[in-house]
């Protein structure tokens, strides 16, 4: 006989869950509290927020949990991240990626623009994005690496020599933040996992050349542009691309030993934060 999931147990285990997982932004960890949200009046409900971000965990029904962003100006009717509750661990694991990889740099930008119009100009942006580069520096240095300060055209960047060979790079974009990277392929292996949405349905499907194969084949998520370079398709998420340095690079052999470049944004701090062992 199967057992029905309990209504008012996941709500609260995975809101933990997730309050473990997401980082402590400028040392401020996440903590929750009991709450009610006005879509889902009654149900079991837990509020997350890190004192100036916060968002909602909400059990609709049995089966089903939903995550509501708050937002600078903006009530949100919809859940902005619809979960399975009957796999609390999954819906956690599920919930978390889909924050770091969108909501939450998506969030931060709003937050940009309002800060903005309220001050009459963009330097508090600018100093803010300042700010999240010096967070990330000294998580680097704190993992080992020796990160630089580099000047952009949206504000300072940071550039860094991984131990496999491999340099990155994050600058500011306008509001938005983008890594790239320069080194042998097998230094993304950790990290595209990261930056690209579950391989859920996807097939393998390439035909391309053995470069791309060997990239497709292994996250199918990636969809081959050339016969040299492969995109991440992003549009809420982060897109970009992994290629070869240039067209005289035979795409006809790939490894992990093979150069390539490749670039990643928007990414999130958060996002870049919980991926720091991986990128030194």
């Amino acid at each position: 006989m199967t057992t029905a999931p309990t209504l008012t147990a996941a709500a609260p285990a995975v809101a933990d869950a997730l309050a473990a997982l997401l980082p402590a932004r400028r040392n401020r960890p996440w903590t929750t509290a009991p709450a009610e949200h006005a879509m889902r009046r009654g149900a079991p409900c837990v509020r997350l927020t890190d004192g100036v971000r916060a968002l909602t965990v909400v059990q609709a029904d049995a089966a089903r949990l939903e995550v509501y962003v708050e937002r600078p100006d903006d009530y949100r009717h919809q859940a902005d991240i619809v979960a399975d509750s009957t796999d609390p661990a999954g819906a956690a694991a599920h919930i978390t990626g889909r924050l770091l990889r969108w909501a939450l740099p998506e969030l931060d930008r709003d937050t940009s623009t309002a800060s903005a119009r309220a001050d009459g100009g963009f330097h508090q942006v600018h100093q803010h994005r300042a700010q999240d580069m010096t967070e990330l520096g000294y998580a680097l240095i704190d993992g080992g690496a020796h990160p630089e300060v580099v000047d952009g055209y949206g504000g300072p960047g940071l550039v860094w020599a991984a131990e496999h060979g491999g340099t990155w790079g994050v600058r500011v974009v306008h509001d938005t933040v983008v890594a790239n990277y320069e080194g042998p392929l097998g230094g993304l292996h950790s990290v595209l996992p990261l930056v690209l949405p579950p391989a859920a349905e996807h097939v393998p499907a390439d035909t391309g050349s053995a470069f791309t194969r060997y990239l497709t084949d292994r996250y199918p998520q990636l969809s081959p542009i050339t016969a040299h370079e492969v995109s991440l398709n992003g549009y809420q998420e982060p897109g970009g691309y992994v290629a070869l340095p240039n067209h005289d690079v035979s795409p006809s052999h790939a490894d992990d030993q093979t150069h390539v470049v490749a670039e990643f944004g928007p990414v999130g701090v958060d996002l870049l934060l919980t991926a720091v062992h991986h990128l030194i």
